[in-house]
Parts: C-alpha cells; sequence; structure tokens
C-alpha cells in the first residue's frame, strides 16, 4: 500500500511541469542597452563610460579644436560649441541607459530616468541610484545580475580613490605654490 500524498493543484495547466530552477541570475554585460545592474555595476560602468569617452573626445579636441578657434581662445565660436554638443551627446546617452538600467534593478520604470533634467532632484536622483539596494530576486524587469567580479570591484573602488586624490591634488598644489613663494629667500 502506497501512503505518499500527492498534492495537485487544480488550477494548473495540465501541461505544466515543474522546473526547480528559481531565480537563476544572469551576467550583464556592459553595453547593453536592457536588463538589470546593481549599485557598484553602475558607479563602475559609469566610470568606464566616462574615461572611454574623455578619451574619444580627447582625440577629437586635439585634431579639431584647433582649426575652429577663431583667435580668442576666451570667446569660443560657435562651430566649436556645436561640435563639443555633439561630442557630449553619446555620453549623455551612455549614462542615460545605465541610469534606466539601475532603475529596472530597483523595480522601477525606466521613464524616472528623465529627473535627470530637472534642477536640485536630479542630485537626489543620483544619490538615490547610488545608494539604494536593488530587489534580490527576479522583478518585473528580469533576473537579478549575477555576483560582481573582481576587476569590477576593482573598478568600482578606482573612482572614489581618483576623486581623492584629484581633490587633495586641487588643495595641496596651490597650498605648496603659496608656501614657496612666501617663504624667504637666502642671499
Amino acid at each position: 500500500m502506497n501512503n505518499t500524498i500527492t498534492q495537485e493543484n487544480p488550477y494548473e495547466s495540465p501541461d505544466h511541469t515543474e522546473t526547480g530552477i528559481q531565480d537563476e541570475p544572469y551576467q550583464p554585460k556592459i553595453f547593453s542597452l536592457n536588463g538589470r545592474i546593481g549599485r557598484l555595476r553602475y558607479f563602475a560602468y559609469s566610470w568606464v563610460y566616462n574615461v572611454l569617452s574623455m578619451f574619444m573626445i580627447g582625440i577629437v579636441a586635439a585634431i579639431f579644436f584647433p582649426s575652429l578657434m577663431e583667435g580668442d581662445p576666451e570667446n569660443p565660436s560657435g562651430a566649436m560649441l556645436a561640435l563639443m554638443g555633439v561630442l557630449y551627446l553619446p555620453i549623455f546617452f551612455c549614462f542615460i541607459v545605465a541610469a534606466r538600467r539601475r532603475l529596472h534593478d530597483l523595480n522601477s520604470n525606466g521613464w524616472l530616468t528623465l529627473l535627470v533634467f530637472v534642477p536640485l532632484i536630479n542630485f537626489f536622483f543620483a544619490i538615490y541610484l547610488l545608494v539604494w539596494p536593488g530587489t534580490s530576486e527576479t522583478n518585473d524587469y528580469g533576473p537579478r545580475p549575477t555576483s560582481n567580479p573582481g576587476i569590477l570591484i576593482f573598478l568600482g573602488l578606482l573612482g572614489p580613490l581618483l576623486i581623492v586624490i584629484g581633490i587633495l591634488a586641487a588643495v595641496a598644489i596651490p597650498a605648496v605654490s603659496f608656501i614657496h613663494l612666501t617663504l624667504p629667500t637666502k642671499r
């Protein structure tokens, strides 16, 4: 005699089968337009986008800007300003895509990225994207991303380190110059 009791759901479809695999994470791609990314990936991807775009803009600027200058470097020409605007469009697009993917991790609609155009709110929106934890399971926008690899953690920590070094250099270099200029010289 078989004493096992089977529980059957009367509301499931006849073709229903249990998969046993639930909430399997996926590996996000850096230049993907869809999917979810966590806080550290958002920060690291933003740094990668920024470094790549600044490198390319530097090359274009070295080639084209000298020919667009109209004598006075303090008064840029309209063509140079237009070129700068066109060069910054891809950077802006990359940051909008990264913010959209981060919002998907927060189970929020990607249309909230339009908050970057609202003054003062965009500051708090950026803090929200960097600090608020995403959903830990599958949400409306897909499965959770895999855990962060070592290189991504390195890139995520490199950003704040470079900011601190830049702030220290911005404070220390003028201070050292001032001290050097005010010290009496020996004759």
